[in-house]
């Protein structure tokens, strides 16, 4: 089940996704300290694990505990393993077929479906524990405007399993590209150096703020202009809808 597009979209306005700059700073700072002092790093990984990172905190305003560290774990088990496509997938005309090879995909949907639903049902329970707002905060509080009707619980796991596997992946994909294109010109790496000094991260507190660093979003779009993490789709919608 998948929310509608125009029910979704008040949620990723610029006035709602600025309430989610503190959680993608906390994420570039879990980098950081990732890798300072290291000889060397294998940034794709790091990459990797810093885009979930983000998604964690940005969803469900998780920083470092058991928790996340489950969840976390949880989701790298089947991007890594049963997650990746196999020669069944090519082949397969329905989401059920060849049903004798989905027995570990059925096994992380029950845990998947579980660890979610328990998130929900503990912020409905008590809806002042995030730590800041977050996306969950959003889709809970989404209404249809014209029933009024708000996100039911399996659209609101569904939206956030596609920000996970969806938004980590393409996230780390663009920021690995972009680190290599900038190790091909040394002179660019300083320009932007210069750029980013002249406003620190640390003052960047909102949206409007990433308007002082124009050379580094062209930087990114370069980068996603290049190396798209997705260059294609096939996606197809399954009605009419206007």
């Amino acid at each position: 089940m998948a929310a509608p597009a125009q029910l979704l979209a008040p949620t990723f306005t610029t006035s709602s996704i600025k309430v989610l700059v503190p959680h993608f700073h906390a994420a570039a700072l879990h980098l950081l300290h990732g890798i300072e002092d290291k000889p060397e790093a294998n940034l794709s990984k790091a990459f990797q694990d810093t885009a979930l990172e983000a998604v964690l905190r940005a969803l469900f305003s998780m920083p470092e505990h058991e928790a996340r560290e489950n969840l976390s774990a949880l989701v790298r088990s089947y991007v890594e393993g049963v997650g990746r496509p196999n020669l069944f997938d090519v082949f397969a005309r329905s989401d059920d077929a060849f049903g004798f090879a989905l027995g570990k995909r059925q096994r992380f949907q029950s845990r998947w479906f579980g660890a979610i639903a328990a998130i929900i049902a503990q912020r409905k329970a008590d809806p002042a524990s995030a730590e800041h707002r977050d996306l969950l905060d959003l889709l809970l509080s989404l209404k249809d405007a014209e029933t009024g009707e708000t996100l039911s619980d399996a659209e609101i796991r569904d939206q956030s399993a596609t920000m996970f596997f969806a938004g980590s992946e393409t996230t780390a994909r663009l920021m690995f590209w972009a680190a290599y294109m900038l190790t091909l010109d040394t002179s660019e790496q300083q320009r932007l150096q210069d750029e980013i000094a002249a406003f620190a991260p640390d003052r960047a507190h909102s949206l409007e703020d990433l308007a002082h660093w124009p050379r580094l979003r062209n930087v990114l779009l370069e980068a996603l202009r290049l190396y798209p993490p997705i260059p294609t789709s096939c996606a197809r919608p399954l009605a009419p809808t206007r």
